[in-house]
């Protein structure tokens, strides 16, 4: 290990001298390390050196030295990617085309494939280079036998996107006719990208083409995949059609939604949509109107209203707002100037005309701010909750305890971090503290969440070790201020008078955002990526939603919507998903308002009408969806044309088995050379005749790869973590930190964890500091083998070679979404992955196999949703039937 680190030490001085242009002497260190690690027979460590020196010279211009380095390390079968990018790269620019390709199938093999597709992808990135650079006639050669050796049938995304470069390299280069040509015949095959489309249809309608055009249009809004897309599409297609004599002179020109309905088409109907130049950034509503800010270097602010969005006013802000509170007799903006601990926010009051009424300035960022009853609450980061009047009268300020004591950064600063307010009372929370005040700013109370303690045996000798307090990740108050309901972690409480009234917990789900109804009887909950939906504190429905939505609830109208990023889904209180709503432009604000009218801030103001008679036949057609096609002990259809296809949205796949009489225990089946196979190995032989291969992975195989990609994250040494009287850690004692199983093993190390994937998965194209995943898994496991670690089972774990192929078959981004969701909440999310992992040809597929009659579990359903959506990867159920 000793020779190992010099070896690395070589190779770090090697790259200062590089740097300070002392090519020479960097040699020299180079190649140090090179005999070090060959010495200790590191291939991998040789290849590395390899790689860094290659990079010397064609930093110094010696490209020719650098191709023959570069070589070298391919030679040894090298699995570090900016080796090949490289390598490539030198040999495009040198027209060895042949072997560049030659190249790319050894990277194919031997090393990782391209993040988003296969190896061959490089040149699409090449050619726009040569693009860029007028190389026009090289780029077009380039990508010409890119196309041709990328498979639309395997990587479509990718072999239209080097259609797509090789149309515009021939634009570029002047050849017109020529780029139409590849275009036109690259949107006739089947391409789905937008550059092809976009670059066509702005050709045919220059040269007056209108039907062609038009015809285009219409393919394209069948493959379109988002909302800015889409509405792209449809700007052109209203122009064309005005153009092309389709429309009557003088006709009012039609709406264009800055948004795609996703699902539940029949349930959303736009009823005004207002555009703003430049675009809308915050939103307020309250009385009846909507109160719009527009940014640009002159901020303003106007008043619309909802009924007819008709404009009533419209006034000049002094600066540019971080956002909006519209109260019963005002409107406050407010405006941050630097980041916590340096600098100020200013609030300004304006009455319901927009003339300002006064200005006053809070002393350090603000956090939540709201209003209710004639006063406005503001959140300070300077530890105190400061209150005004809706005239902007300053009425008292109340100091969270302990915010004066000296502290590591402003940012752990005790603050008021989540603030609300009923009719006679506002409450904030701090860190692990809810503070309740009257609207003297005298405290009611103060509710503290309860410790948690952690269990755990060990020689003979049972241990408790307190786990700390959680903090709190939502809260919300009923309008008469009855009752607030908080969230902590995975538990929700529910709070009279500061007592807990009522406590739910839902299995290890991280709860964040809260919305109650006016009664405080109806909760709407933040769960990771869905929303929860309890009544008198029990389960009445979840929908999906993306995760950390915001939330607004209408319970008049039977609705809740949940918002993040440019996603708005509308759901029933029964948590029927009603409409799935993307739009062109994050949606900095949503509210229901009344009879299921929604307002919507996003660049624009848009105004939907989801009222429940829009929405009877796609509810009972989400009804009839929502039924699981099977379900534990209901007789299923014989016929092979009677079975369902699917169940709770994922696909069947029915295969028969041949059932053995082995009495009690685990079914089994013969297989197809006569042994026997217990369910998943009798799925696992189908599979393999048809091309697949793959392995039993269930839940383990999925917990190795955590462990040890993120082994230095997991046995952190944290405070409070492990037992410092226990020795080493990990170790036979301790082979797990103590919070391990507790949703506050993921908070403490949130930004661990995702600089760790960021590690993992930055593009390293041209940098070779770190290996890819795969290498870092290899080198993960020779690092930790055999030593103490609660999911990995050691006497099963004997090779890493059956790991491997989850860093070979999916790319970075999934295997690290996978991982994110189990570090999330181990407890929680550690079971239900499906029971098979396979590919064919590169393409992933996720089984869970189960019998004719056997009950699907929820966590497994979720586990395979959360794959097919957010991962992006093929998922099915085999169900496996005797034969007749």
């Amino acid at each position: 290990m000793e020779k190992m680190n010099r070896a690395f030490e070589h190779v770090q001085k090697g790259e200062e001298l590089c740097q300070k242009q002392c090519l020479r002497d960097a040699e020299r260190a180079f190649q140090r390390a090179i005999g070090i690690y060959e010495k200790e027979k590191d291939v991998g460590g040789v290849a590395y050196a390899l790689g860094r020196l290659g990079d010397c010279y064609e930093k110094s211009g010696e490209a020719d030295k650098a191709l023959e380095t570069y070589r070298r390390a391919v030679e040894l079968g090298t699995d570090i990617p900016a080796i090949y990018g490289g390598l490539i790269s030198l040999l495009v620019e040198q027209g060895k085309l042949d072997e560049a390709f030659h190249v790319v199938e050894q990277w194919q093999t031997h090393g990782q494939r391209h993040i988003s597709g296969p190896a061959h992808q490089i040149f699409v990135g090449i050619g726009a280079r040569l693009t860029r650079e007028k190389r026009y006639e090289e780029a077009i050669v380039l990508l010409s036998r890119t196309g041709e050796v990328i498979s639309a049938q395997r990587f479509p995304n990718e072999h239209w996107a080097a259609k797509s470069q090789l149309g515009y390299a021939y634009e570029k280069a002047d050849d017109i006719e020529t780029a139409m040509d590849v275009f036109a015949a690259a949107i006739k095959d089947g391409s789905n990208d937008r550059q092809t489309y976009t670059r066509y249809i702005m050709y045919l309608e220059k040269t007056k083409q209108y039907e062609k055009a038009l015809h285009v249009i219409k393919r394209g809004l069948k493959v379109q995949h988002n909302a800015a897309w889409e509405a792209d599409l449809r700007k052109r297609q209203q122009r064309i059609e005005r153009k092309a004599g389709q429309v009557p002179k003088g006709a009012v020109p039609k709406i264009i939604p800055v948004f795609s309905v996703r699902r539940g088409q029949k349930s959303v109907s736009l009823l005004h949509q207002v555009k703003f130049s430049p675009q809308l950034t915050n939103l307020g509503v309250g009385q009846g109107m909507a109160y719009a800010i527009s940014g640009g270097k002159i901020p303003k602010l106007s008043a619309w209203q909802i009924d007819d969005a008709t404009m009533a006013w419209q006034v000049e802000l002094p600066e540019v707002s971080s956002g909006i509170v519209v109260t019963t007799e005002s409107i406050v903006t407010y405006a941050q100037q630097g980041r916590v601990g340096e600098g100020k926010t200013m609030l300004h009051f304006l009455d319901l005309s927009g003339n300002e009424v006064t200005t006053q300035c809070l002393p350090d960022a603000p956090s939540e701010i709201v209003a209710s009853s004639g006063r406005v609450y503001a959140g300070c980061r300077d530890g105190k909750l400061y209150a005004f009047s809706t005239q902007g009268k300053p009425l008292w300020s109340y100091r969270v305890p302990g915010s004066k004591d000296p502290q590591e950064s402003a940012y752990t600063r005790p603050s008021p971090y989540y603030v609300d307010a009923a009719s006679n009372l506002v409450v904030f929370s701090s860190f692990s503290n809810v503070f309740a005040l009257n609207e003297r700013g005298k405290l009611r109370y103060r509710w503290s969440v309860p410790e948690r303690r952690s269990t755990s045996r060990s020689g003979g000798i049972n241990l408790t070790v307190s786990l700390g307090t959680a903090s709190v990740r939502g809260l919300a108050v009923a309008v008469d201020g009855s009752r607030v309901v908080v969230t902590v972690d995975d538990e929700i409480f529910e709070l009279v008078n500061g007592k807990i009234n009522g406590q739910v917990k839902r299995k290890g789900k991280m709860l964040e955002k809260v919305a109650l109804d006016p009664t405080g009887s109806i909760w709407a909950v933040g769960a990771d990526e869905e929303v929860l939906i309890l009544q008198n504190r029990k389960a009445a429905g979840r929908f999906t939603a993306p995760r950390g939505a915001k939330l607004s609830l209408d319970s008049k109208a039977d609705r809740v919507i949940a918002w993040a990023g440019e996603q708005l889904v509308v759901a029933s209180l029964a948590g029927r998903t009603i409409a799935d709503i993307e739009f062109v432009k994050r949606v900095s604000h949503a509210q229901c308002v009344d009879d299921g009218r929604i307002v919507v801030g996003a660049g624009q103001l848009v105004i939907l009408d989801t009222s429940p008679q829009l929405s009877i036949a796609e509810s009972e057609s989400a009804k009839r969806e929502s039924k699981p096609k099977v379900a534990g002990g209901e007789k299923l259809a014989k016929s092979s044309a009677e079975r369902p296809t699917e169940e709770q949205g994922i696909p069947i796949r029915w295969i028969e088995g041949e059932k053995l009489d082995t009495g009690r225990g685990k079914a089994r089946y013969k297989g197809g050379r006569g042994q026997t196979l217990t369910i998943e190995q009798l799925a696992l032989e189908h599979y393999s005749q048809l091309g697949y291969k793959g392995t039993w992975a269930e839940n383990e195989y999925w917990w190795a790869i955590m462990a040890l990609l993120f082994w230095d994250v997991i046995f952190t040494r944290l405070s409070r973590v492990f037992t410092p009287e226990f020795g080493e850690f990990p170790s036979a004692m301790q082979d797990m930190p103590l919070d391990f199983f507790t949703p506050d093993f993921f908070l403490r190390r949130k930004k661990l964890i995702e600089g760790r994937i960021a590690e993992l998965t930055q593009p390293r194209l041209f940098g070779l500091r770190k290996a890819n995943i795969e290498a870092e898994l290899k080198s993960a496991f020779r690092r930790h083998r055999g030593r103490p670690c609660r999911p990995i089972d050691w006497t099963r774990l004997t090779k890493v070679d059956g790991l491997v192929m989850a860093t070979r078959v999916l790319t970075d981004r999934q295997l690290m979404q996978i991982m994110y969701r189990l570090l999330m909440n181990f407890n929680e999310n550690r079971s239900g992955l499906p029971d098979l992992f396979l590919n064919c040809d590169g393409k992933p597929l996720f089984s869970e196999v189960k019998s004719e009659r056997e009950r699907v579990a929820e966590n497994q359903i979720v586990w395979m949703l959360y794959l097919r959506k957010k991962v992006g990867v093929a998922v099915e159920i085999c169900r496996v039937i005797p034969n007749m």
